[in-house]
Parts: C-alpha cells; sequence; structure tokens
C-alpha cells in the first residue's frame, strides 16, 4: 500500500519544522531528564550520524536518520507513534 499525498505533505511539513529547529530540540532535549536505556542508545546514534553528516542538508535522504529522531522524540514522549503511522501500517 503506497503512502498518501497528504500523509507525504505532513511528512515533508513535521521534517521542514524539525530542520529549522534541529538545535534547539536537542538542547531540549539535553536538558530535559537523562536518557535511560534504549532512548539512550538511539539519541547517541542520532547525534553520531549528523556529527559524521555535518549537515541536516547532507542526511535529508538518509531514512534511518529521520527513523532515529522519531523513536527518539516518542520515546521520550514528545510523539506518538500511532499519530505518525499511515493508514494500513502496522507496528512492529
Amino acid at each position: 500500500m503506497g503512502w498518501s499525498a497528504h500523509f507525504l505533505e505532513r511528512i515533508d511539513s513535521e521534517v521542514s519544522e524539525l530542520s529549522i529547529a534541529f538545535g534547539d530540540y536537542l538542547d531540549f532535549i539535553e536538558a530535559s531528564v537523562p536518557f535511560r536505556g534504549a532512548s539512550s542508545y538511539i539519541h547517541r546514534k542520532v547525534l553520531a550520524k549528523h556529527e559524521v553528516a555535518g549537515t541536516l542538508a547532507a542526511l535529508s535522504d538518509d531514512s534511518k536518520f529521520f527513523g532515529f529522531i522519531h523513536a527518539t522524540l516518542a520515546s521520550r514522549g514528545y510523539i506518538q507513534w500511532e499519530r505518525q503511522r499511515p493508514n494500513g501500517a502496522r507496528s512492529t
């Protein structure tokens, strides 16, 4: 099942918003309660990928990077997985 145009537009919008304020999000997350368990591992993956790439633009086609960001934010309670899944997609 393909992605709907509406879903893809929403993702584009959310990625744009995220990339504009990326540094602010990192500062906020770092100042929050320390990462524990899986969220710590995922957070380190985000930082490592960003450090290697140097810019968010260099990561614009890296679906794993954005998957790690999504997982980090979801593990911290900032977004909800259910809200982000397209129709017909199943959680694993």
